[in-house]
C-alpha cells in the first residue's frame, strides 16, 4: 500500500507541473473595469447606466452590438476589450447628471469629448479629472478607468432649458 500511495503521489505530481488543461490554456481578452463614482460624494453609483463609445481605429461595435451598461452593485461595470480597441469615451445617461470634468462642453452635451486610452488603463489604470470635489482620493488599479458624474442639483434640474 506504501508503494502505491507513492506512486499516486508521484503522478499527481507530474500532473500538477505539466501545467493547465487545454481548455485553460485559451488566452482570455482583458477586462476593463469602470469605477462610476460621484463626483460630489466618491460613493460608487449603483444601478446607473452609460453609453460607452469604442474607438477602434475604424467603426466598431462591442460584441453583441452592445452600446450601454449598467453599473453593478459596487459601482462597476466589466467591458470586454476587443482587438484594435485604441480609446474609449464613455458618456452620461441621461440629462440628469452632469459629468465633472474641466471643460464646460462637459455640462451642454450628453456626448462627452473626452476619450480614454486603452492601453493606459490595462497598465496603470486611469483616473478621469473631478472638478465637482478635488478632495475625492481614488487611485485606479492596472485595468480600471474611475469616472465622476454628479446629480444636478434641484436648482439646475429647475433651470436647464427644454430638451429636443
Amino acid at each position: 500500500m506504501h508503494a502505491a500511495l507513492r506512486r499516486l503521489l508521484h503522478w499527481s505530481l507530474l500532473l500538477l507541473l505539466s501545467g493547465p488543461a487545454p481548455a485553460d490554456t485559451a488566452e482570455h481578452a482583458p477586462i476593463i473595469n469602470i469605477l462610476l463614482l460621484d463626483g460630489n460624494s466618491g460613493k460608487p453609483l449603483i444601478g446607473v447606466g452609460l453609453f460607452i463609445n469604442p474607438d477602434c481605429g475604424r467603426a466598431c461595435v462591442f460584441p453583441g452590438d452592445r452600446f450601454s451598461w449598467t453599473t453593478n452593485s459596487a459601482g462597476e461595470i466589466e467591458l470586454p476589450t476587443m482587438p484594435n480597441l485604441r480609446r474609449l469615451r464613455l458618456m452620461k445617461p441621461s440629462d440628469k447628471f452632469m459629468y465633472c470634468q474641466e471643460s464646460e462642453n462637459h455640462h451642454v452635451n450628453i456626448v462627452n469629448p473626452d476619450s480614454f486610452t486603452v492601453d493606459e488603463i490595462l497598465r496603470t489604470g486611469v483616473k478621469a479629472p473631478n472638478t465637482c470635489n478635488r478632495r475625492i482620493r481614488a487611485e485606479p488599479r492596472p485595468g480600471q478607468l474611475i469616472f465622476f458624474l454628479r446629480s444636478l442639483t434641484w436648482w439646475e434640474d429647475l433651470t436647464k432649458g427644454p430638451q429636443m
